[in-house]
């Protein structure tokens, strides 16, 4: 806990919390320990992770070359890659081979059917989908894999099935990702107004996900590629929000929601949090 009087005490506060994880866990990833412990990093707060923080940190208080210096050595390590279409085809949906920091969720199987297979669950019309996600883009692994249409006695739904279980891999099983690879391609590109610079980055994705030919030769439509692929990419998960808060959008996709605000934006105070009546 620390007192703050001012954003800049804020943020410098989190930026020394940050470096000091870093230089902490740095010693440990380059000890490179073989053990089970190690090779589960993903579901404890480790090094890469820090590093993908600290891009994601940079990013949010407009510090872009920073930003995307840390989400590139994130990129550079090959110890993780992007999801292809060869794991989507394995079930690997959530995409496994990029989580830099996941939480693992013993139940998870059993919330996904609940709440997200099951009628009342995460479900869209399916025209929608296909055209205002996807711009008819019937190559893209994501609508082949992560969409499916199912019959059921009361009619059709069409369903997300990104946390699906059945058939995962080990790797990914009752995983559900706080951090992934994907988002560290997106910063990188983002915080960059070179196409020499990000445009390969580009390339890897349009690859990754089997996606139809994009244009990205101005700033403009490298920046639009980016809002549709965080709409595309993080359907289901927490970074889309933070996308639309980041970037003060005042409508969502698929949202009854018109108008968003700042104070929309805003998550209530959670009461345990709330000392003597007075948060802190």
């Amino acid at each position: 806990y620390h007192e703050v009087n001012t954003w800049e005490e804020y943020v410098g506060y989190l930026e020394k919390d940050l470096n000091d994880a870093e230089a902490l866990l740095k010693e440990v990833e380059e000890k490179g320990m073989g053990d089970e412990f190690f090779n589960y990093r993903q579901n404890r707060l480790n090094y890469w992770a820090v590093l993908a923080l600290k891009a994601r940190f940079y990013l949010w208080i407009q510090d872009k070359k920073q930003a995307a210096e840390y989400a590139g050595r994130v990129i550079a390590n090959k110890d993780f890659r992007l999801n292809q279409g060869t794991d989507f085809a394995a079930k690997d949906n959530i995409a496994s081979p990029e989580h830099l920091f996941s939480l693992h969720v013993y139940n998870l199987n059993d919330i996904v059917s609940n709440y997200f297979l099951n009628a009342g669950g995460v479900e869209q019309d399916q025209d929608k989908v296909k055209t205002d996600i996807f711009e008819s883009d019937v190559t893209d692994y994501r609508v082949t894999y992560l969409w499916n249409e199912i019959t059921e006695k009361s009619g059709t739904r069409y369903i997300l099935e990104k946390y699906k279980q059945e058939g995962m891999p080990d790797a990914g099983l009752q995983e559900v990702p706080l951090i992934r690879l994907y988002e560290m391609y997106l910063i990188a590109i983002e915080c960059s107004d070179l196409e020499t610079e990000y445009k390969p980055l580009v390339d890897e994705l349009v690859a990754a996900r089997n996606i139809s030919v994009v244009n990205v030769s101005t700033v403009d439509l490298k920046n639009a590629f980016v809002a549709k692929e965080y709409q595309k990419e993080f359907y289901g998960e927490g970074q889309l929000f933070y996308f639309y808060k980041r970037n003060g959008y005042t409508t969502f996709l698929h949202s009854p929601l018109s108008n968003m605000t700042e104070s929309n934006y805003m998550f209530s105070w959670p009461d345990d949090e709330t000392l003597f009546g007075k948060t802190n």
